[in-house]
């Protein structure tokens, strides 16, 4: 049974993780008017968040499914200096 000061810094923990990922998107976003495409490395490859806000795989293009996005996110929480 999670006491209630568990049950807070819980809470505490995934708003910071979910702001993370809400902040590292704005800043990975491709600039496509000022040709400007950040890349973030993960696991051998390169990846970039699209227009829309989406993850992708920068050697084939394609959106990266929900489940190993939220790994590649982790990692960069987990990883990354904070923004």
């Amino acid at each position: 049974m999670i006491n209630m000061m568990q049950k807070s810094s819980i809470k505490k923990i995934d708003k910071r993780y979910y702001d993370f990922i809400k902040e590292f998107r704005k800043n990975m976003r491709a600039d496509v008017a000022n040709n400007i495409y950040p890349t973030f490395h993960y696991n051998g490859k390169k990846y970039g968040v699209d227009f829309k806000g989406l993850l992708y795989d920068k050697s084939t293009s394609h959106v990266i499914p929900r489940d190993e996005a939220f790994k590649i996110y982790r990692y960069a929480y987990e990883h990354t200096p904070i923004l």
